[in-house]
């Protein structure tokens, strides 16, 4: 998770976002406790079509150690 906080650094200009949520284990008896789902990220307008973006979401797991999932990308945009 420092590793996308350096990142963003070094997006100077960018915009970031973060959201939560919580997952309730009466759901699903599979996960030993709730958990806080988290998701932070940045994202970039390169030009008016173009987006570079970095996240970390975190999620719930079967066993006490979970490191969730980061991404990388570039969004194309396109008017309808």
């Amino acid at each position: 998770m420092s590793k996308i906080f350096v990142i963003c650094l070094l997006l100077s200009g960018c915009q970031l976002y973060m959201g939560a949520a919580v997952h309730d284990k009466s759901f699903d008896s599979e996960f030993k406790q709730e958990r806080l789902l988290a998701t932070i990220g940045a994202s970039k307008d390169i030009t008016e079509n173009i987006e570079i973006f970095i996240e970390h979401t975190s999620q719930p797991t079967y066993e006490e150690t979970g490191y969730g999932v980061s991404k990388v990308g570039i969004k194309l945009k396109a008017k309808l």
